[in-house]
């Protein structure tokens, strides 16, 4: 079950191909252009894009790892779940990219649809990069999939 981390728990979209990713060990860090706030054993919660639209599950930062995008690969290609040609496209322009290693997946048993969500959070619009939950917020969810 979902430990509680400082104040607040990141919520971030991912295409569904990476959550399955992520899921199966294959991807095993989270690759960000903005830096989000978080230490090790903060949550993170995987919002699924479209065409799945759901809040599938979430992971338990074991790092937060900040570099030149180069250094990046040459350190964590093999654990990204993409290519150096994706990878290069997304850090395209960018001197610093950020990466979130990733412990202690847990996939809900009931994914929460993005029609469930905003019942839960009356407005809820899916995060283009990301936002954070607080602790009453998380506690909401943690309801939901109990």
């Amino acid at each position: 079950m979902i430990q509680y981390a400082r104040n607040r728990t990141l919520l971030i979209s991912i295409h569904p191909q990476y959550i399955d990713a992520i899921l199966s060990g294959i991807k095993q860090i989270e690759l960000r252009k903005c830096r989000p706030d978080l230490i090790s054993g903060d949550i993170v919660l995987m919002y699924a894009t479209t065409p799945k639209k759901e809040l599938v599950g979430y992971f338990t930062v074991s790092e937060l790892i900040e570099g030149n995008p180069k250094l990046i690969w040459r350190k964590y290609g093999r654990k990204s779940g993409i290519s150096l040609e994706k990878f290069e496209q997304y850090y395209d322009g960018k001197q610093t990219g950020f990466g979130i290693l990733i412990e202690q997946v847990e996939q809900f048993e009931t994914p929460i649809s993005l029609q469930k969500l905003r019942g839960i959070f009356p407005r809820f619009q899916p995060p283009q990069g990301y936002r954070y939950f607080n602790n009453h917020d998380l506690k909401k969810i943690v309801r939901t999939i109990s």
